[in-house]
């Protein structure tokens, strides 16, 4: 299917695999030239969050934030984060990739490898939208 996109003048993805998900990650993209260039994923960007107590609704605002003082770019988190908000996480996030990050934060607080994210671009807001949802019937970890 991606390669058939890319067939059509559509962006070059490429798939990675980490532990037990798959991530379809930007390759390749259109220049104003018509002209394929490399893209990498923001999501590669590399983040340090300092050690303090944070709920997971603010961790996931603070990666995001990061991401953005590190390449300019805003992510809007969507509301598949609200339950987030009774998660406490008081260790720091050091020298990761966001999307290391945002795995962390997301198995600590339901089954691992169990949540999904898609990360839209907006290219007249210059800005990213993510949004999270569960896969199959699992859900949060009860605690």
């Amino acid at each position: 299917m991606l390669r058939e996109y890319e067939a059509l003048g559509g962006p070059k993805f490429a798939v990675t695999r980490e532990g037990g998900r798959f991530h379809v990650v930007p390759a390749e993209v259109l220049n104003v030239s018509g002209e394929r260039t490399g893209q990498g994923s923001i999501l590669d960007t590399v983040i340090s969050i300092l050690s303090a107590e944070h709920d997971g609704a603010q961790l996931l605002e603070d990666i995001c934030d990061q991401v953005q003082k590190e390449t300019g770019y805003w992510i809007d988190i969507g509301p598949g984060a609200l339950n987030m908000h009774d998660m406490r996480r008081t260790e720091g996030l050091k020298s990761q990739t966001a999307r290391t990050a945002l795995e962390k934060v997301w198995d600590a607080e339901s089954a691992p490898a169990s949540m999904v994210w898609d990360l839209y671009y907006d290219p007249s807001e210059k800005s990213y939208g993510l949004s999270f949802s569960y896969v199959g019937s699992a859900g949060p970890v009860v605690k």
